[in-house]
């Protein structure tokens, strides 16, 4: 059950911005503004709590932009490489690596799944979630001993900026960069 609404609050949050505020309210155990039953014992309908104004850009959006405007990130994906030489591709990807290092640990603190490194032993129990361990190879039984042949990811938090801008730009990933004559 806390699977499926594990998941469920993900996407919300993913992709419902006003509805993932009220999640991080949530989880920051911020009170929420509800009202109380009048006891008068009158039927009067109470007024509906006050939703603020959802934002037009999906977060997602707004994190690509955050991507390409600190590491360059759209710009080297979508460059055609092959007229450069591998050292040259090496050389630009380790900044834009950096930089993306960079932007990712801030807006999501980023930090590996288990405890032990690539190689080592561990237990995986018979309850372990399907999220958290991939078998590849032959399958295990119950409680088996297995080895770590990648120690995953996870985020500890999650704080993309709020974008404020208007309708019409809400897809703009990158301004046009301009220089005068």
């Amino acid at each position: 059950m806390r699977i499926g609404l594990a998941f469920r609050a993900f996407f919300v949050s993913l992709f419902q911005p006003a509805k993932a505020k009220r999640i991080q309210s949530a989880l920051d155990d911020e009170p929420t503004a509800v009202p109380k039953k009048i006891e008068s014992g009158s039927e009067r309908k109470l007024p509906e709590p006050l939703k603020p104004p959802t934002p037009d850009r999906s977060d997602a959006l707004t994190l690509l932009s955050a991507l390409q405007r600190e590491a360059r990130f759209l710009d080297l994906v979508n460059e055609s490489l092959d007229q450069y030489s591998d050292a040259q591709v090496g050389a630009a990807a380790r900044d834009v690596l950096r930089d993306t290092k960079a932007v990712l640990q801030r807006m999501f603190e980023l930090k590996p799944l288990a405890d032990v490194g690539e190689g080592e032993n561990m237990t995986m129990n018979a309850t372990s979630s399907a999220l958290r361990f991939r078998v590849v190879g032959k399958q295990v039984g119950a409680d088996a001993r297995v080895v770590v042949v990648h120690p995953g990811w996870q985020a500890t938090r999650v704080q993309l900026p709020q974008w404020v801008g208007i309708r019409e730009d809400q897809f703009v990933l990158a301004p046009i960069e301009v220089e005068a004559e």
